[in-house]
């Protein structure tokens, strides 16, 4: 567990004890202190009961204050991807996942594979973490992203802050509205020298048609070229 902007971090393991799929899930910690999750159907809606014993080094109010705003975090997050649809997209790349990952965020060669589906599309700005970039087609129309997660060769995650109506960003109309919020993001695990490469977004449902088919282009262009 660690604090984004670095001031704190502490190790916080266990194991799990028993799971119910999309109903319960225990787990014991390191301590030997037990920790339960329980999801309720309530309507449309779901109620999440979190209970926990409590350690002895601080107090039980300061305890029950720092779980409770986790899950309102929590809360926000998964409301606000319930306003998106979830798209996954899957190949796997005869090539090392460095090659794979050098290839489909280097500079040059992210124009190539992406013109499979978005032709004359390109990508500013840096791959490194709390970085932005900016998704440009040749209109200089798109999005700007702001990497929440960056791990080479391994794990990559962005989040849409903004929009760009030919060249100028844009925050406040609709279009960009619906963006903002929403994250796509790209995994990499490798085997024997193969690479299995996972894409999962989170988009306005208006785009998702639009991706469905694009997507797998672009991903079978990337394949062709790595291979």
């Amino acid at each position: 567990m660690a604090a984004k902007d670095g001031s704190m971090a502490f190790e916080f393991g266990g194991t799990y004890t028993n799971i119910k799929e999309h109903r319960l899930i225990e787990q014991k910690l390191d301590d030997e202190r037990k920790v339960k999750v329980e999801f309720k159907p309530d309507g449309g809606k779901t109620k999440v009961v979190e209970a926990f014993d409590a350690e002895s080094t601080n107090p039980v109010e300061m305890q029950r204050a720092g779980w409770q705003a986790i899950l309102d975090n929590f809360k926000k997050h998964v409301e606000r991807l319930n306003e998106y649809e979830q798209l996954d997209f899957s190949i796997t790349i005869n090539a090392p996942k460095k090659k794979v990952w050098d290839i489909m965020l280097g500079a040059e060669t992210y124009k190539e594979w992406v013109s499979a589906a978005w032709p004359g599309s390109y990508a500013e700005g840096k791959w490194e973490p709390g970085g932005t970039l900016c998704f440009f087609n040749p209109e200089k129309s798109g999005t700007k992203v702001k990497l929440l997660e960056h791990r080479p060769y391994t794990f990559s995650k962005a989040e849409h802050i903004s929009s760009f109506n030919k060249g100028v960003e844009d925050t406040t109309s609709e279009t960009a509205k619906s963006w903002i919020g929403s994250t796509e993001s790209y995994l990499f695990s490798e085997k024997e020298g193969t690479t299995s490469l996972e894409v999962t977004m989170h988009v306005p449902p208006a785009w998702a048609g639009m991706f469905k088919a694009d997507w797998l282009k672009a991903l079978k262009k990337l394949k062709a070229i790595c291979e």
